[in-house]
């Protein structure tokens, strides 16, 4: 009951501090009617930092690190790589989990080939997000996961959406 009172409260505390800079992240922490969130090993978007943390569950373990690439105020870029000799079969090989108003608004992996997540459509539209998936010559994927909504990430997302085939 605890656990449920506290999240709702974060929806409501994310929800109002979000909304002030005009854009929601709701429909990202709540699924959306196209289907389940995307998400990369327990980690969603509109999850903090610190939720991350402890969602984020990818075989073999890693760590985490603040990383080069802050966009703006409000900005963070978090880094996870893997333990030295660790990855499975289908670990990422790395992970970045970009940060606005402090909250994940994009994940963009390097997965292998035998990962999960490498499978699927090379673009997936959401509600609420947009995956893109692109096949590199090391036998593995580059994974992109956006939130539609953020202002951040407004121009790869249309530039995404304008390529997808009507």
């Amino acid at each position: 009951m605890a656990v449920s009172r506290m999240a709702s409260v974060a929806v409501v505390i994310t929800t109002a501090l979000v909304g002030a800079s005009g854009w929601s992240v709701a429909s990202l922490l709540l699924g959306n009617s196209a289907g389940e969130p995307a998400s990369l090993h327990g980690a969603r978007l509109g999850q903090t930092a610190s939720q991350l943390r402890v969602a984020f569950q990818p075989p073999g373990g890693g760590r985490f690190r603040a990383a080069a690439g802050v966009t703006g105020a409000g900005d963070l870029t978090l880094a996870w790589e893997p333990m030295p000799g660790a990855p499975g079969a289908s670990a990422p090989r790395e992970v970045r989990f970009e940060l606005h108003a402090g909250l994940v608004v994009a994940i963009r992996a390097i997965v292998p080939d035998a990962s999960p997540a490498a499978r699927g459509p090379a673009l997936q539209v959401r509600d609420a997000s947009v995956s893109s998936r692109s096949q590199k010559p090391d036998q593995t994927v580059s994974l992109s996961i956006l939130a539609r909504d953020c202002p951040t990430h407004a121009a790869e997302v249309r530039a995404l959406l304008s390529a997808r085939p009507h």
